[in-house]
């Protein structure tokens, strides 16, 4: 007597290649009608930068027609990684916390391993478990170490837009 929910099957959905996501881009245009410029596979202009900021991660590529232009899906795109740190943080926590475990994974980068991350995160597992289920950290299992959960996250950190997060 399984629940239904034990009987799903999980379906992994890969990242696409930079190839893949220039052509779906070259058939996509911004909210507006305008098209966006360096699709198929060539790349440059904004498909490039769409490219730099999330990858071929689809669950972000979806979105792409949602805005105006690539200033206005650049905003969006760090407000979602700003909106998952804020969801780690707790009345226990600061986002601050939270940011300075996941810059000094940036800083390590790509890999993590389990006791780095506990000792860079303030040795906090429950913290930990918030960066995973928020998705800003997943576990490889074929190395055994945390890394960040996508492109996404990655070019959050490499270009220091958490700073933005700490100023007040």
């Amino acid at each position: 007597s399984d629940s239904a929910m034990s009987r799903v099957k999980k379906l992994q959905v890969r990242d696409l290649s930079k190839g893949e996501t220039f052509q779906y881009l070259s058939n996509l245009r911004w909210r507006g009608g305008v098209s966006i410029t360096g699709g198929h596979t060539q790349g440059g202009g904004d498909a490039e930068k769409i490219y730099e900021i999330v990858g071929g991660r689809l669950e972000h590529l979806l979105t792409v027609q949602d805005h105006r232009n690539i200033e206005e899906f650049e905003a969006a795109m760090k407000q979602l990684v700003a909106d998952k740190i804020i969801a780690v943080d707790s009345a226990r926590w600061k986002p601050k916390d939270t940011i300075r475990s996941l810059s000094l994974l940036s800083a390590q980068r790509p890999l993590c391993d389990v006791a780095d991350l506990y000792e860079i995160s303030g040795g906090r597992e429950d913290r930990v478990e918030k960066m995973v289920q928020e998705n800003l950290l997943q576990f490889n299992l074929d190395r055994r170490m945390y890394e960040f959960d996508s492109r996404l996250v990655e070019w959050y950190f490499e270009n220091a837009h958490y700073k933005e997060l700490i100023e007040d």
